[in-house]
């Protein structure tokens, strides 16, 4: 039997109080993602439509605690939407490149094609400048 072991980077956040939470951007986060927030009978976000362009903070809250869920069952999503404020565009941006590359190593082919029909032009080419182009 071969098993093969993938290696997904966690997002590290450390508070002036010093308390540390992990997020992991595995496929259970993505699975929590399609739980928690997902509409109609396949319970699946769209991801485009979940991140506003014009208030992108909600919906990348939303990521951040579906992967917080991952490491502290116990983390709402109250709390995940004060990190991310807090944050700011650096937590977003370090939210969106660790997704984008867990999902690259993490996804088939068939999830992979699903997604980049949902992006549109102008996503797409962002993704390619920040260097997360799916592959």
């Amino acid at each position: 039997m071969k098993l093969k072991i993938l290696d997904e980077q966690p997002l590290e956040l450390e508070f002036q109080d010093g308390t540390k939470l992990t997020a992991l951007f595995n496929n259970m986060a993505f699975i929590t993602l399609n739980d928690e927030f997902g509409e109609g009978p396949d319970k699946e976000v769209d991801i485009t439509k979940l991140v506003d362009q014009a208030n992108p903070y909600p919906g990348f809250a939303k990521i951040l605690y579906c992967g917080l869920k991952q490491c502290h069952p116990q983390i709402t999503l109250d709390e995940a939407e004060n990190i991310m404020y807090k944050g700011g565009s650096e937590l977003m941006m370090s939210v969106c490149e660790l997704m984008i590359r867990n999902f690259n190593v993490t996804s088939n082919d068939e999830t992979k094609k699903k997604y980049l029909e949902q992006l549109t032009e102008e996503q797409k080419t962002v993704l390619e400048q920040m260097g997360l182009a799916l592959s």
